[in-house]
This record gives C-alpha cells, sequence and structure tokens, in this order.
C-alpha cells in the first residue's frame, strides 16, 4: 500500500490550464488582472502574475492532493512570517476570505491559491554555486528549521514521496523500471548508504520533514530566499 501510494502520487501531472482561463479564474477569485508567466514546476502550475498591485504567483494543482496539505503549507508560511531573519511569502486570500480554493473547471478538480512573488535568482538558474551561496542556503535552512520546530498541522501527516524514510523503496521500484541505465551500479550504492543513515533516524522523525530545494530558493545579491515555502511532510 505505501508503494502504490508513492507512485501515485509521484506520477501525478501538471493540471492541463492555459494562461487564457487562469487568467480569468485570477480575475473572478482575487479580482486581479495582468501578465501571467509561466513560471514551471514539477506537478504544481505556476503562473508569474504582474499587476498593477504587485507581483504574485498563481498556484494550480490536481485535487488528488488533499487540501489539509496545503493547508499545512499556509500554516507554515504563516508561522514564518513573524520570524523577521526568515522571508518567505504571504498567502493571499480570495475574495471569498478563503486562503485556498476547490475548483472544478473544464472537468478537472484543482486547488488553488495566491502567494506573494518573492524575486530573485532561482539557485537553478546560477552558472555556479559559490561556497557563500551553498553558506547561505545552508544558515536559510537552519534558520527555517528551528522556527518551525514547535509547529504541528494534521497535515503534516501523509505519505509523500519526497520524505527520505521512504527513498529506499521508492528508489529501488524506479530503478527497476529503466532499462540500460547508466552508472547504475553507482546509484544503486548511493541510495545504500543514504538508508543506512537515515533508517536510524526514523522513530525521530515523526512524520515530518520540510523542504528547501534550489528551484525554491532565490539568491539576490547577498540574500538567501525561500520562494515557495512548501513544507512537506
Amino acid at each position: 500500500m505505501l508503494l502504490a501510494t508513492l507512485i501515485h502520487r509521484a506520477s501525478l501531472p501538471c493540471p492541463q490550464f492555459g494562461p487564457d482561463p487562469a487568467a480569468l479564474l485570477l480575475e473572478q477569485h482575487y479580482g486581479l488582472t495582468g501578465v501571467l508567466q509561466s513560471l514551471g514546476s514539477q506537478q504544481d502550475l505556476n503562473y508569474k502574475v504582474d499587476s498593477a498591485r504587485g507581483c504574485f504567483v498563481l498556484k494550480i494543482c490536481r485535487g488528488d492532493y488533499a487540501a489539509v496539505e496545503l493547508q499545512a503549507q499556509h500554516a507554515a508560511l504563516n508561522a514564518l512570517q513573524a520570524h523577521a531573519g526568515v522571508r518567505v511569502p504571504r498567502v493571499i486570500k480570495a475574495l471569498s476570505g478563503e486562503e485556498l480554493l476547490t475548483l472544478t473547471v473544464e472537468g478537472q478538480t484543482l486547488h488553488v491559491r495566491l502567494l506573494d512573488y518573492i524575486d530573485g535568482q532561482p539557485l537553478t538558474h546560477l552558472p555556479h554555486l559559490s561556497r557563500e551561496v551553498i553558506a547561505g542556503f545552508g544558515d536559510l535552512c537552519g534558520r527555517m528549521s528551528q522556527a518551525l520546530a514547535r509547529f504541528e498541522h494534521p497535515g503534516l501527516e501523509r505519505t509523500l514521496q519526497w520524505d527520505p524514510r521512504h527513498a529506499g523503496e521508492l528508489i529501488s521500484h524506479l530503478l527497476a523500471t529503466l532499462e540500460n541505465l547508466p552508472h547504475r551500479h553507482a546509484l544503486e550504492q548511493v541510495a545504500e548508504q543514504v538508508e543506512q543513515r537515515i533508517r536510524p533516524l526514523a522513530e525521530r522523525c515523526h512524520g515530518r520533514r520540510c523542504t528547501w530545494t534550489s528551484p525554491m530558493t532565490t539568491w539576490c545579491g547577498s540574500a538567501m530566499r525561500n520562494v515557495t515555502g512548501k513544507c512537506r511532510a
């Protein structure tokens, strides 16, 4: 059951929802008009919105995700707003006063939310990660981990492919589906080493894990900033 859930979660594609219907949705539910630019993502659909009221990110994901999981992300972002040393986007409420909308559009059930856009250059776009950048990223992760040390939410209890406790099982499944994979043996060895490191810590994880990866983080001058603020467990 665990593996089936992991495979299902890992295989969910981005919603099929173009910029024109996204602009209409934005105007209807947030009273915003502007220029939309696709930002790309693995499983979310993200549009940067340039409007007279500022810049925002319209995030759209499939209804397969439980609303409580996304509400946990919002709660984490709201909790982090109180920490001056951590900059994360605000969650922008819809005209209805809701932070999360669940809509059926063109036969698709979608979860929709709007966040502040934090300017900067994603780490994945930097040609080289200097020691300063790497140190700044580590410092950001540490400060955010401390800020969320006492954070609790029912949406943190879920089965997720990003949880390192499940990495061994999922990697084994994925490797078995790929034929003629270069460096297979090296990948299997690394996966086993990671599994050995993580296994003794599993009981201390208590189902919680927060991710801040390079696509979620921007570098602007000397400042490291968290862009999407996803709190995954």
